[in-house]
Order: C-alpha cells, then sequence, then structure tokens
C-alpha cells in the first residue's frame, strides 16, 4: 500500500505503470508481499486506539507482531513507539537492520 501511494501521489506514476512494478517487487525470490486482512485492521484499530499512530502506521504494526520478527522504517515515531510498546528493538531504521542481520 505504502509503495503504491508513494508511486501514485509522489511519482505521478500512471495505474499500469504502478501494475508493473509492483508485479516485478512480487517475483523478487524471498519477498513476501502481504495484504491486510479483516484481523489485521481489527488488530491495527486496536493498537490506534492504545498507541499515538496514524492509520498505516497501526496496520504496519499489527501486520509486523503476527508476522514477523522485526519491522524497517525510516518513520522515527513508529520507531520510537513500536520499540516503546513492545519493550524490545523491534523497530529499526534499515541500516540498523543490516547491521543485525549480519
Amino acid at each position: 500500500m505504502e509503495i503504491v501511494f508513494v508511486l501514485r501521489r509522489k511519482k505521478r506514476w500512471s495505474g499500469e505503470k504502478i501494475a508493473g512494478a509492483m508485479s516485478k517487487i512480487q517475483r523478487i525470490p524471498n519477498l513476501t508481499v502481504l495484504v491486510p486482512t479483516d484481523v489485521d485492521m481489527i488488530a491495527a484499530y486496536n493498537l490506534q486506539r492504545v498507541y499515538p499512530l496514524g492509520p498505516f502506521d497501526a496496520l504496519y504494526y499489527a501486520i509486523a507482531r503476527s508476522t514477523a520478527d522485526f519491522l524497517v522504517s525510516r518513520d522515527q515515531g513508529l520507531l520510537t513507539t513500536v520499540n516503546q510498546a513492545e519493550q524490545r528493538e523491534m523497530a529499526l531504521t534499515p541500516e540498523d537492520f543490516l547491521k543485525k542481520a549480519k
């Protein structure tokens, strides 16, 4: 959703060009593109009621909690909120994630 948003709004790509880019991204080996479920939406709503998160950030956090060990972002507010909520370093910048992965 974030990729589509950036390509549409910030880069002003056409729907056809976005569809092609998303198709290429989905073919990257060992990369899974997750589509939010109704359970994810309910979890995001509940997280947003407890923490100062916008709707997209709440959804990212909800999905990460159920599917991933880490959440990677450059959004400092999201990183801080998630790490405080989890009481551990779950949310990392791309650079910090790569350091941990080594």
